[in-house]
């Protein structure tokens, strides 16, 4: 009998952490790395002219918030400078809206240039299966986080009504001007607010050779991003810490841009038509179960990356 035979077999794990992992861990429970860039100085020309559409992008989102906030509020934060000037009409705020999709379309040009299209998940490598586990996860994890959040802060709302000058001021508009800003922020915020940060942070190496996205700090830089244009939100802000989170941790294992922009843009959409909150939350659950089943069915999804892409683990560990 050879040694083989007399070795244990490794225990299976139970049933019930195989389920909490798959809830929390979309695709993969390793993150899926990219393969290492060499910086060159055409990559790096190009991640800085990358910074010239996002520059563009958050001094107009920031003077917008700030505005906003200052009015709500009383305040007198200092408003950014901005390129252009957009009337508060449906007309100029739609001119707004497209020239922000513009400015992440360009993002996402010089992104494909620095190498990024890898990381994006925009590649061969990436499957519509892996689309589809991001757009679920999406779907069943991080907006029921955003619904049951805003549900907290209106309770607290109605509680201590002290609080609602300090709630958020969002302006009013018509149907098909918000359905356009819906689709607008979901693309925008996505790819210049969360998957342009990440991607330069994933290979910016720290001591010890991991990056800032695998320390966890790129994930809290992330967030930072994230609040501080939504400062007109007020205390509602606060709600968008675990969803922003989520998605970094969404987009880390499944490499998915698209599956994170249409989840974003479908609960933008949720939130325009005013459905009830709670039947929103069974909607998400549901269908993003359906989409993303491997956390209730205890079945595995296999990355399809490969190569330098599933050995780099320079990268490596928990967010």
């Amino acid at each position: 009998m050879s040694s083989d035979s007399r070795t244990p077999p490794a225990t299976a794990e139970p049933p019930w952490k195989r389920g909490v992992t798959g809830l929390l861990y979309p695709g993969t429970a390793t993150p899926a790395h990219p393969a290492p860039i060499t910086w060159t100085r055409q990559r790096s020309a190009w991640v800085m002219m990358a910074g010239i559409p996002a520059t563009l992008f958050f001094s107009e989102v920031w003077n917008r918030s700030f505005s906003l906030f200052n009015d709500s509020t009383g305040l007198h934060l200092p408003l950014p400078p901005t390129l252009l000037r957009f009337d508060v009409t449906p007309i100029g705020e739609a001119k707004r809206v497209v020239f922000l999709m513009l400015l992440a379309v360009l993002v996402l040009v010089c992104l494909h240039s620095i190498g990024g299209r890898q990381a994006m998940g925009l590649d061969e490598r990436t499957t519509p299966r892996d689309h589809i586990a991001a757009f679920g996860y999406y779907l069943r994890l991080v907006c029921p986080a955003a619904i049951i959040g805003f549900i907290v802060v209106r309770a607290a709302e109605l509680a201590w009504p002290s609080l609602q000058p300090w709630t958020g001021a969002q302006a009013v508009w018509p149907g098909w001007l918000e359905t356009l800003r819906s689709i607008g922020s979901g693309f925008c915020e996505e790819v210049i607010a969360t998957v342009l940060i990440c991607v330069i942070l994933e290979h910016v190496r720290r001591r010890g050779g991991r990056t800032w996205v695998g320390s966890g700090i790129g994930a809290v830089l992330v967030v930072a991003v994230h609040l501080s244009y939504h400062l007109h939100y007020g205390l509602r802000a606060l709600v968008l810490v675990i969803p922003v989170y989520l998605t970094v941790l969404c987009w880390r294992h499944t490499r998915s841009l698209p599956g994170i922009v249409l989840g974003h843009i479908a609960y933008n959409l949720m939130a325009d038509l005013n459905v009830n909150a709670l039947l929103a939350l069974v909607a998400f659950v549901v269908v993003g179960s359906l989409l993303d089943n491997r956390w209730w069915r205890h079945r595995g999804w296999k990355h399809t990356h490969t190569g330098p892409a599933a050995t780099n683990t320079a990268s490596g560990g928990a967010l």
